[in-house]
């Protein structure tokens, strides 16, 4: 079986998850600290959606999650030219680089929880530069990689520095960068559920926060079902897109 036809039967494991899970804590283990029983999860659905205001949580993280992914992916595309040139003010991000290796990105979303407790706009702030800073980094690392002699013949003919970064470079760099869309999509969910939780507000972190306050396993349980879900359907657009637009390669 090759690697594209397993992808096809990837739905079998969730579900064998599912149904074990059934099994398991709702005939074999109802009454235990580990997982909620099946049947407490369903009825307590109401409950996240009107006692932990879901909709609004979800609605606040999914915006600040997809609205930034594309944002940066755009303004990265607009200053490709200025983060090319040897001369711009975007190499700074080759220290931003080296820092991320050894600083969590989150420790800039302490800073601007301090600097604005009271801002429910910061999260979309902290998304945006975290996204924008990743995708210059991954451009500034394709750009050493790229084959020249493509480069090299459109030059010859007369195409100037500027047609050549907007119309080839950023063509020979789009598959990588948007395969590094998927990495990025995953870490912002991530990275923005741990800035709600810390910060509070809104946000599906925020629902993780208080379910933990309250000691209530079904709604953490049900949230990050919901929330699996919802980055799975993500992640499947992200793949439509590629699909559609930046399916090409060089060999």
């Amino acid at each position: 079986m090759t690697y594209k036809n397993s992808n096809k039967y990837l739905w079998i494991y969730p579900a064998v998850y599912f149904v074990l899970w059934i099994i398991l804590f709702e005939f074999i283990f109802p009454v235990n600290k580990i997982l909620p029983k099946p049947s407490i999860v369903f009825d307590s659905a109401g409950a996240l959606w009107s006692d932990y205001n879901f909709l609004f949580n979800l609605l606040s993280t999914v915006g600040s999650v997809y609205i930034s992914l594309l944002a940066a992916y755009f303004l990265v595309r607009l200053f490709l030219p200025a983060i090319k040139s040897t001369n711009s003010l975007f190499h700074f991000t080759l220290s931003l680089e080296w820092f991320s290796h050894y600083v969590p990105g989150l420790v800039l979303g302490l800073f601007l929880i301090y600097w604005f407790p009271d801002s429910e706009f910061i999260e979309f702030i902290f998304a945006f530069c975290t996204a924008f800073l990743s995708l210059v980094i991954k451009i500034n690392k394709e750009l050493k990689t790229l084959p020249d002699e493509y480069i090299s013949s459109i030059r010859s003919l007369g195409a100037d520095e500027l047609f050549v970064t907007k119309n080839i470079v950023w063509k020979l760099i789009q598959p990588e960068l948007f395969k590094h869309l998927f990495k990025l999509h995953l870490y912002l969910w991530l990275i923005l559920i741990a800035f709600e939780f810390i910060k509070g507000g809104l946000g599906i972190g925020v629902i993780f926060k208080d379910a933990l306050l309250y000691r209530d396993l079904s709604a953490i349980f049900l949230n990050a079902l919901l929330t699996g879900v919802i980055i799975y359907l993500g992640t499947l657009l992200i793949k439509l897109a590629q699909k559609k637009f930046f399916n090409w390669r060089l060999n």
